[in-house]
């Protein structure tokens, strides 16, 4: 792993206390998405998300999904990338259906069966995307390659957190990851 996954990994392993840093509201790219995408947010659903993005290492929330579909929005405005997870599919979909309620140019792949996926963020699976790009999901290396792209290309990726043991993931590294309904899965499983 990288060292600042190790690291990382070490201080939420040993339940080290999370770092923050206010300063990482102050510039204007922060400043223009919160204004954006935070404006229907209650005070507290706007505090949990403005945590977050102080953050330095990791911050633990208790939200609802539009506060997570909220700070997935923000981040990605803020040009980073993000790997959502959660133990239950319904828990991604939910999230997910938030953020297709007004697509706002997100680039996102679910990663899942598609019979598990709620048929209102179905176009963001990975078939679907597939098919949109003209590869069939097969086994052949052009379906790899494509299959590949799609999961470093996109803005969001999202899947249970046993999904991401897929191999493309090894190849990702994401700037933040959100565990949604964290309190259902183990810590390892959490951090790989």
């Amino acid at each position: 792993a990288e060292p600042r996954t190790a690291a990382l990994r070490a201080r939420v392993g040993h339940l080290a206390a999370p770092r923050f840093a206010p300063a990482r509201l102050d510039d204007e790219p922060t400043r223009a998405a919160l204004a954006q995408h935070a404006a229907r947010c209650n005070a507290d659903q706007r505090a949990a998300v403005e945590r977050v993005l102080c953050a330095q290492d990791y911050a633990l929330v208790l939200g609802k999904s539009a506060t997570m579909s909220v700070l997935v929005r923000v981040l990605v405005a803020r040009g980073q990338s993000v790997l959502l997870c959660s133990y239950t599919h319904s828990a991604v979909d939910t999230v997910l259906a938030k953020l297709a309620d007004d697509d706002g140019g997100i680039d996102v792949l679910r990663i899942g069966a598609v019979h598990r996926i709620h048929p209102r963020v179905r176009r963001f699976a990975l078939p679907e995307r597939l098919r949109s790009a003209n590869h069939a999901l097969d086994e052949t290396p052009d379906a790899a390659a494509a299959y590949d792209a799609l999961v470093r290309g996109a803005d969001v990726v999202a899947a249970t957190c046993l999904a991401t043991t897929d191999a493309a993931f090894a190849r990702r590294a994401f700037d933040v990851c959100i565990v949604d309904e964290a309190s259902q899965i183990t810590v390892q499983t959490c951090l790989g």
